[in-house]
């Protein structure tokens, strides 16, 4: 039952709809690893077994699970199932026979999905006001600049850093987490600016930034703005190459942000402009002082 191939590449544009949902994807990657019982799957994923029946159906029903074996345990026929590859993976030849919208809409219920899932233990966390940089959902976003092959490359370096990590391995304080990576080619005028999300972020922005007087001076370069969520630490080194530039930080952060030991406030003048901060803050005494005079209020709203 052990012997499944690594990966399965969708074929239908339904089976791309069947795994948009979080739970399923977490179904389909437990039963890559070994057969479970829809009972053992609810008792695991801490589900009710009449969720567990419906979700399993469906997947075994677009030929994503299968039932590989039965067992009579106290006269009742235990029915285990197993996922049809260890890994999932869109064929090309998929893409050009879906339309764009489908694709779109497919994807987009996946990310929405996410969002949701990660937007719920966000929420969480700052309703009890928890800010232990362990607890805390994590997101980031970097801009790369790599060649076609190098960014090739770096995404197969991800994959072979989470690799280790994708099965239980017994530890002590080991605790499931979802890992969810976006990668893509920005496109030049692909954002409306006319849109009303796009004009009500704008405007939002505009109201938390902190007013310039009229005798203010520009600044001589113009800030680099950085938003985040879950931990953060900030090196000495760090700021000394901001500061060199002559670029200051702004900083929007949710969670748990670290000052080194060895920063300075007089570091803290000379590299960050604004500073907006909700979670845990380790710093020392001088530095948390410096921050607060680059601090604008921030107010996060629950779903």
């Amino acid at each position: 039952m052990d012997d499944i191939p690594e990966v399965y590449y969708l074929e239908t544009i339904e089976q791309m709809r069947a795994i948009s949902d979080e739970l399923r994807q977490r179904i389909i990657e437990i039963l890559g690893r070994q057969p479970m019982t829809v009972k053992q799957l609810g008792l695991y994923l801490g589900q009710a077994p009449a969720k567990m029946h419906y979700h399993v159906h469906e997947l075994e029903r677009v030929g994503l699970l299968k039932q590989v074996e039965t067992r009579e345990k106290r006269g009742i026929l235990e029915k285990y199932f197993r996922a049809v590859a260890k890994n999932l993976s869109v064929s090309e030849g998929l893409l050009q026979r879906t339309s764009p919208d489908e694709t779109i809409a497919s994807v987009s219920a996946m990310l929405q999905n996410a969002s949701r899932s990660f937007i719920t233990a966000l929420a969480i966390m700052l309703r009890k006001q928890s800010f232990e940089r362990e607890d805390f959902p994590a997101l980031n976003g970097a801009q790369v600049w790599v060649t076609d092959e190098e960014y090739l490359q770096l995404l197969k370096q991800i994959n072979a850093l989470v690799e280790p990590f994708r099965a239980p391995r017994g530890r002590e304080g080991e605790r499931e987490r979802t890992f969810v990576s976006m990668a893509y080619l920005p496109v030049p005028g692909s954002q409306d600016e006319a849109s009303p999300a796009a004009s009500a972020f704008a405007a939002a922005q505009e109201r938390a930034a902190p007013r310039a007087s009229a005798s203010s001076t520009p600044a001589s370069k113009p800030h680099e703005r950085i938003i985040g969520i879950g931990l953060t630490i900030y090196s000495r080194k760090d700021l000394e190459r901001s500061a060199k530039k002559g670029k200051k930080i702004d900083i929007d952060f949710v969670g748990y942000c670290r000052f080194a030991s060895d920063v300075t406030p007089e570091l803290i003048e000379q590299a960050i402009g604004r500073f907006r901060f909700l979670g845990k803050l380790d710093a020392s005494t001088e530095v948390r002082a410096a921050l607060k005079r680059k601090e604008v209020q921030i107010t996060i709203e629950n779903p």
